[in-house]
């Protein structure tokens, strides 16, 4: 720039209350996932923690069962999602949500926007958003599926599981 002006850095409208919208949708969908196996389970009890959900699920199908397995290994990703939304909603110490709009780093290149708990690494919003609503539709569609493999014959073609399915009637336990 020409001695004397200022550099203006782009800044995203907004950007703590989109992040925040983004966490709490993300949330949502977190918790409908947790209600997945009260479909296929209804003597389960009605759970909102992933974390919990495996706790509470072992003790119908064991502890070593697939479904579980599955479940314990995502619950860290989990957890991060989790801990992001209740850092903005609910600021505590170092489980508080800190978000950088862009800025100019020493060495002249602009930073874009970054996240992360405050006693953890930032990183990138956007490819962190990607990769969030990736791993969501993973575990919602993993999810369902070690569900129908617990629950349905495997030996049928899966256009018959489908039509089993579909003919289960979900208001009677």
């Amino acid at each position: 720039t020409p001695r004397g002006s200022a550099l203006q850095i782009p800044q995203a409208a907004n950007l703590i209350g989109e992040c925040d919208r983004f966490l709490t949708h993300i949330r949502r969908a977190i918790t409908n996932i947790c209600q997945l196996p009260k479909c296929f389970y209804p003597s389960l009890n009605d759970d909102n923690n992933f974390e919990h959900l495996a706790n509470h699920f072992e003790e119908i199908i064991g502890r070593d069962s697939e479904p579980i397995k599955f479940l314990r290994n995502n619950a860290k990703y989990v957890k991060l999602l989790i801990d992001l939304r209740n850092g903005l909603e609910h600021p505590s110490g170092n489980q508080t949500t800190v978000i950088e709009n862009f800025r100019l780093l020493p060495d002249g290149k602009i930073q874009q926007p970054i996240w992360g708990l405050r006693n953890q690494s930032r990183t990138p919003v956007c490819q962190d958003m990607k990769d969030a609503v990736d791993f969501v539709m993973q575990l919602t569609e993993e999810t369902l599926i070690y569900l129908v493999q617990e629950n349905f014959r495997t030996d049928l073609p899966i256009s018959q599981v489908i039509q089993e399915i579909c003919s289960i009637d979900v208001t009677k336990p």
